[in-house]
């Protein structure tokens, strides 16, 4: 076998696999997106104000010399007509709009605090390879009644 062979049947390989996967993520896209859908109509059970929910998914360019990993930063909610003393009674009273994030932690069990939860806990059982290859690598993910939306993400 000369070598031009060995790259032809290499590359053929490389090709079923390249064509295996594509059609797995195809698959799996919509099965994520549904699940993802059915958590916030969940959350919506536990608190009809929850409007939709959104994270960023990125590699970032520096990690302070550590190696740079694809990560999820801050998983917000959008509360429907919330108000701001709404908000500091229900969390930590950092919040000045009316979202909720990952970054604050409820300081009481509420439906507020328990569809963040859910939310939160729902994404994060995703595993990120899953997330990075069906929605990309520096993108903004929402999820809303009407499905997902991903939008590109520009982050520092």
């Amino acid at each position: 076998m000369d070598i031009t062979q060995l790259k032809s049947e290499y590359d053929a390989v490389v090709k079923e696999r390249d064509e295996s996967i594509n059609a797995l993520k195809e698959k799996v896209k919509p099965e994520i997106t549904n699940i993802l859908v059915n958590v916030l109509k969940d959350a919506q059970k536990l608190n009809p104000k929850v409007e939709y929910f959104k994270w960023q998914q990125f590699t970032p360019y520096f990690n302070d010399g550590d190696v740079c990993e694809f990560e999820i930063r801050g998983i917000y909610g959008k509360l429907k007509d919330m108000t701001k003393k709404e908000l500091e009674n229900t969390y930590d009273g950092a919040f000045t709009e009316i979202y909720f994030s990952s970054y604050r932690k409820p300081i009481k069990k509420n439906n507020n605090s328990m569809s963040f939860f859910l939310i939160h806990e729902a994404i994060k059982s995703i595993p990120l390879e899953i997330l990075k290859d069906i929605y990309g690598d520096g993108y903004q993910i929402t999820v809303s009644e009407t499905g997902v939306e991903i939008e590109e993400y520009e982050h520092d």
